[in-house]
Parts: structure tokens; sequence; C-alpha cells
């Protein structure tokens, strides 16, 4: 059997994948310790961006969905999501964070997610899981606005603005990384630490390098806890390394909380690392 080698035209490979808000809010939430999502949409909203996480880091992310179809997308479907609440909560006894993130069917049809979650706090959480640390948050993410970014940059906006809440300084930055990969982060906290800087690093990615091992046990999952959600309003201030994947978060716990922002720049270059660590200094 005969073999033939073609030359590749270019060096790298281009990886296409620029995809829609729902996206950038899956992948907030995969960042959060003791969280699962709930995406009120279609099945394909979820499945689609488990496939792609799946992917790039070579590991499963949980990550449910109410899995509308044709009867929910005409007579409305938020039925849906007190079942997927209920599933979910009785499936994960140790799941405390639940972001409901809309899609572009649910945004068209306008299912009341905000009203809901109301509805659920003073009804199911009271009645069947009293005394369970529960944390319902609306995202709301419809498709045909923005994209993966924005929905990043929406999803970190609603989870900071739900949590934070001042107490006394703690003396911690607030590091907004946006959409990066583990080992960005394994490099920012190495910066941080040589500096004697006391972070809390939103939304902690770095376990996502974890390996499989042969009993199963290399297990990812977010490393921001709520009370590093909660604390973002006590910190000395906030860095955003990105303008629109970040910046709405910083910009409101500046204005509500008078945390100090800086946006930018990701450090990626000399020019740009020097600049980060004059402003992790200031």
């Amino acid at each position: 059997m005969s073999c033939e080698l073609k030359q590749r035209e270019r060096g790298g490979i281009i990886n296409p994948i620029f995809t829609c808000q729902p996206c950038g809010a899956q992948y907030v939430s995969i960042g959060i310790k003791d969280c699962i999502a709930i995406v009120h949409g279609g099945q394909g909203c979820v499945m689609f961006v488990r496939m792609l996480f799946a992917q790039h880091f070579k590991d499963s992310f949980e990550i449910a969905s109410s899995s509308v179809h044709e009867d929910g997308a005409v007579f409305g479907a938020v039925r849906r999501v007190e079942e997927a609440v209920d599933v979910l909560l009785m499936r994960y006894p140790n799941v405390k964070v639940v972001p409901i993130i809309t899609t572009c069917s649910t945004e068209i049809i306008g299912d009341d997610i905000d009203g809901l979650i109301r509805k659920l706090k003073k009804g199911l959480l009271k009645e069947k899981y009293a005394g369970r640390e529960v944390y319902l948050i609306p995202i709301h993410a419809p498709s045909f606005k923005g994209s993966m970014v924005s929905g990043y940059d929406v999803a970190v906006q609603d989870l900071v603005s739900a949590f934070a809440k001042k107490d006394k300084p703690n003396g911690k930055l607030n590091l907004i990384t946006g959409w990066v990969n583990p080992g960005d982060v394994t490099a920012l906290k190495h910066l941080l630490s040589e500096m004697d800087v006391d972070a809390t690093v939103l939304f902690e990615i770095e376990s996502f390098d974890s390996p499989l091992m042969p009993d199963k046990s290399g297990v990812s999952h977010g490393s921001t806890t709520v009370d590093d959600l909660i604390g973002t309003a006590d910190a000395l201030g906030t860095i955003a390394l990105n303008k629109y994947e970040g910046g709405k978060a910083a910009g409101f716990l500046e204005s509500k909380f008078n945390v100090p922002a800086i946006i930018g720049p990701t450090p990626i270059g000399i020019r740009n690392t020097d600049t980060f660590l004059q402003n992790v200094k200031k």
C-alpha cells in the first residue's frame, strides 16, 4: 500500500470557529466551581458547544439543556426550565450555582426567565430544597446578537453583579482573563506570584490542563468559588485583559463599589507584558 505525502501550503492551522453568545456564556460557567449551567433552547445549543470544548481541551464538561422542541417554540417553554432545575438539583447534590442561559429561540418567543427564577426561589427552592445553598442566575444571550466574545462579556457581568457584595477590603486584585487557555492562566499566576500579588482570577480554568489518569480521576472543573465572586466588591482593583471579555464587569465594580478598573492590554509581547506589570504595580 503506497503512501503519498502532501506538503501544506501554510505552516499553521487556522481555527475558524466563531460562534454565538451562548457559547461564550457556557465557557464562563465551566470556570465556576459547583456550577452547571442550563441552556434554555434546543439541545444543539449545548451539544455543539460541548463538542467544541471537548475537542479543544480533550475532556468532557457538564452543561445541561432545557431541550426545547417545536411545541415549546410555539406555546412557550418556561416549564422546561422548571423541570430542568428540579432534575439538575436532584441529580447533582453539590451544585450551588445554576446560570440559566437563554438562546435565540427562547428570546424570540419571549420566555420570562427572570420572572421564572423569582417564582422558583419562592416555590421550588423553599419547598423542596430548603436549607440548600442554590443560586439561580439569569443570563440573556440571544444568538442573533453579538458572538461568543460578547456572550462571555455578558455572562461575566451578570454573574459578578449577582454576587458582588461590599464587606471589608480583602487586599486582593480581581483579574478577569477573558477567553484564554489554561496555560495562559498558569503564566499569569506565575507573574503575579513573582510580584507577591494576591489575586482572584475570574474565571479560573487552570485545572483544565489536568491529565486523564488510568482510573479516570482526572476530572476538570472550574476553580472560581461563590466566595470569590462575592469578594470582587472588596478588591483593591480590577484588571480586565480584554475590553470585550470582562470590561463590562470591571466597569460595574468601579461604578457601584468604587473598585478601580484598568482595561487591557492582554500581556502578549514585550510591550503589552510590561504594561500589564505596570498596571499590576499601580
